[in-house]
């Protein structure tokens, strides 16, 4: 071989060396931020892929993996358990991360080699499990308990049936988690999942009978006997005093009464079975070992105590807001500090009467505690008068009176605050009859009848009028579709669950409280807050509003004036039809006269200090239908609302047929003697039937259905009713009877 061939021979693989060096370079450059070329994971090949898009599709083969239950065996008993519940997962995270970092710390021919190759040889990175040992250990105590049935264990210390009793330590056999541990993983990373087969270990318990004996010890000293808490000494008025000090009280009006006072008490006891109840066992770490306390669970010592709370301590007073329904005027009874038992030292208090000779300690208690509705809290609300009251009335004592008097109940009291929506479906809730309401009548699709909680909308027209007549926001509400005189016309509201509302908005800085009053025949709504004094009493009676100022207000009350135009666009009631067969063919039977149909228009103007705002609203009242029955072969068969002309349905309406007649009574009589007979006649159309009876010398009446027949001769008759609709078709019935001389 020559010198340029030789020189040929080795600048050849050199220069192919560096071309696939600079590939290889300028492949990295371009990949840097991805997982390098030809990596695999489990059969995924992710070379190329960011870390973002690698931790997507090794989650979704994490997916797959937990989908899968494990089969694990223990001592010849099978039982299939989620690797969730082994606390099994991939670790995401370490695989991606040992994905992109494949080849970047080794040498730069070592990574130039990796990457030649993974053009033929992928490089494979393996799975990963991360394990919580918890879980998997609770999980594995539990197989061993289910599929073997003998566990560890360590003990036990209860309080049952007025006695503390005591249960001793014993061994038992349990999967060892350190030697399960690489079994479940192994069988975690592979699809379909191999079954594992696990053994059991003979385990010692984490206590020893010492340990339970200790415990049990200081549980009797716990329950030695009862525990006393006493209140510590203070000033109490004596009977005389509080007598004394209620000598100038109002007395308590009709139909009012007053709680009884409770008793003070001096102390609160704690029972044994009271202690026995609040004991609380459990195994703590203590150093290498464990150990068994015994404790007192404090929520159970709060929950015996509280309940008497009123009567250990001089409670707070909450403050109370008055209303003067003479003068419409507040007064604010202020609130008062008190006492407070002091539940978080309950325990340390229980524990000191414990460790005494007395088993007593002082009851903790916190003075200075505020009540929970303080003065200040009711002068923010700002409620100084009654703004407006509106009183409807109504029949006694049908089920939609009820109804009215539950809702008045369910509203009674409400805080509106300000910037708040008051909904009156929101504020009431469904009505049912677990609540109360009863079947009455709504109107349904222009129809009364009845439904839970009907005849409420005489409620809601009482509390709209409130607010109309007290100036506040009117953000919904749908007048009735009929008009009723027993509500304002044109100022009126429905309500129904759940589309129909009536929401009105607080729209002034003082809070507002509804409340409701009534009687057997009335409902009265009132709201109470603030209009610079201005007092409004209203109510409708017999078709006719009655507004009333009580106090006229300052320069900034809201002045409600309004006004209902004449009635306009009247319309005449039409029939309504429903179809029944027993009617005759032709214009029906009404049921209903019906009535016209108007619209009027309202106009509210609220004037305030000089500022006029006005509100304005169409009402429109349907006419009530004329209610007629009539036979079905009278509609047209395409709307059943339309009546045929009458050359049709004398085509296509049945023939009215002779009434079906049948006669009772005896079939013998003497002369002289008269005898009862009866006809019942059924007409095809319900149509009244007329009766004409002959064959006897005399009836009592011969033209009703019951009648006495009278013969004066011996022999045989036959006696004959004869049954006639209003069209004239007849039927006959006869009956023979045979007369003996008596």
């Amino acid at each position: 071989m020559n010198a340029r061939l030789r020189t040929a021979a080795i600048v050849a693989p050199i220069g192919l060396l560096l071309v696939a060096a600079a590939l290889y370079l300028i492949d990295v450059a371009l990949h840097s931020d991805t997982v390098p070329r030809g990596v695999v994971v489990s059969g995924l090949a992710i070379g190329g892929d960011t870390p973002s898009e690698a931790t997507n599709r090794i989650q979704a083969l994490e997916a797959d993996l937990l989908d899968a239950p494990l089969t694990l065996r223990v001592e010849g008993e099978a039982a299939e358990v989620a690797a969730e519940d082994l606390g099994l997962a991939l670790d995401v995270d370490a695989i991606v991360e040992a994905a992109v970092g494949v080849g970047r710390d080794d040498s730069f021919f070592d990574e130039l080699q990796r990457w030649l190759g993974s053009f033929s040889t992928p490089t494979e990175v393996p799975l990963v499990a991360t394990t919580d040992l918890d879980v998997m250990e609770r999980t594995l105590r539990s197989l061993a308990d289910d599929l073997v049935g003998a566990p560890p264990f360590d003990g036990s210390l209860r309080f049952t049936d007025g006695a503390l009793r005591s249960e001793m330590p014993r061994a038992g056999l349990t999967i060892e988690t350190s030697t399960a541990q690489p079994l479940l993983e192994a069988s975690f990373l592979t699809l379909p999942h191999p079954d594992v087969d696990l053994s059991v270990t003979a385990t010692e318990p984490r206590l020893t009978s010492a340990h339970v004996e200790a415990a049990a010890r200081e549980a009797e000293r716990v329950l030695a006997g009862p525990v006393t808490l006493t209140v510590p000494e203070r000033e109490v008025p004596s009977d005389e005093e509080e007598s004394e000090e209620g000598a100038d009280e109002e007395p308590t009006e009709a139909g009012e009464s007053e709680e009884p006072e409770l008793p003070r008490l001096t102390e609160f006891t704690y029972a044994v079975d009271d202690l026995g109840e609040a004991l609380v066992v459990t195994i703590v770490p203590d150093g290498d070992d464990f150990r068994m306390d015994v404790g007192v669970d404090p929520t159970i010592l709060a929950e015996k105590v509280l309940p008497f709370s009123d009567q250990l301590a001089v409670p707070p007073v909450d403050a109370q807001l008055a209303f003067d329904e003479e003068t419409g005027l507040t007064s604010i009874i202020p609130s008062e500090i008190g006492q407070r038992i002091d539940v978080t030292a309950l325990l340390p208090a229980v524990e000191e009467a414990i460790g005494s000779a007395s088993r007593t300690a002082p009851l903790p208690l916190i003075d200075g505690a505020e009540p929970d509705l303080t003065t200040e809290d009711l002068e923010a609300l700002d409620i100084r008068h009654m703004v407006s009251s509106f009183t409807t009335y109504h029949p006694c004592c049908a089920a939609r009176v009820t109804n009215i008097q539950t809702m008045a109940d369910a509203v009674n009291g409400t805080l509106v605050l300000p910037g708040e929506q008051f909904s009156l479906n929101e504020v009431v809730g469904q009505r049912t009859e677990e609540k109360g309401y009863l079947p009455a009548g709504t109107i349904v699709a222009g129809i009364l009848e009845d439904t839970v909680g009907g005849g409420v909308s005489q409620f809601s027209t009482t509390i709209y009028n409130a607010v109309y007549w007290g100036g506040y926001e009117d953000i919904r509400h749908t007048p009735h579709s009929y008009y009723f005189s027993r509500y304002p016309e044109g100022i009126e509201a429905t309500v129904n669950w759940p589309d129909l509302h009536n929401i009105w908005e607080n729209d002034t800085e003082s809070a507002v409280m509804v409340r409701t009053r009534y009687t057997d025949t009335s409902i009265t709504v009132e709201l109470w807050g603030n209009n610079d004094g201005r007092i409004l009493w209203g109510d409708h009676w017999r078709g006719r509003t009655e507004i009333e100022i009580r106090a006229e207000g300052g320069p900034n009350a809201r002045v409600v004036s309004s006004r209902v135009t004449p009635r306009t666009d009247e319309k005449e009631p039409q029939p309504q039809y429903f179809p029944d067969a027993l009617v005759k063919p032709g214009p029906g039977v009404i049921d209903d006269e019906g009535g016209v149909g108007w619209t009027v228009r309202v106009t509210r103007t609220i004037d305030q200090a000089g500022e006029e705002t006005v509100d304005q609203w169409t009402v429109r009242y349907a006419y009530r239908p004329i209610l007629t029955r009539v036979n079905p072969c009278v509609l047209d068969p395409e709307d059943d609302q339309i009546l045929l002309p009458a050359e049709e349905w004398l085509l296509v309406c049945p023939e009215n047929l002779a009434p079906l007649v049948t006669l009772s009574g005896p079939t013998t009589a003497t002369v002289g003697t008269p005898i009862s007979l009866e006809a019942v006649a059924i007409d095809d159309w319900d149509e009244e039937v007329t009766y004409l009876w002959s064959g006897a010398d005399a009836f009592s009446a011969a033209a009703a259905p019951l009648t006495e027949a009278t013969f004066g001769a011996a022999g045989t008759y036959d006696v004959v009713v004869t049954a006639t609709d209003l069209d004239g078709n007849a039927a006959e019935a006869t009956i023979q009877v045979v007369v003996s001389e008596p």
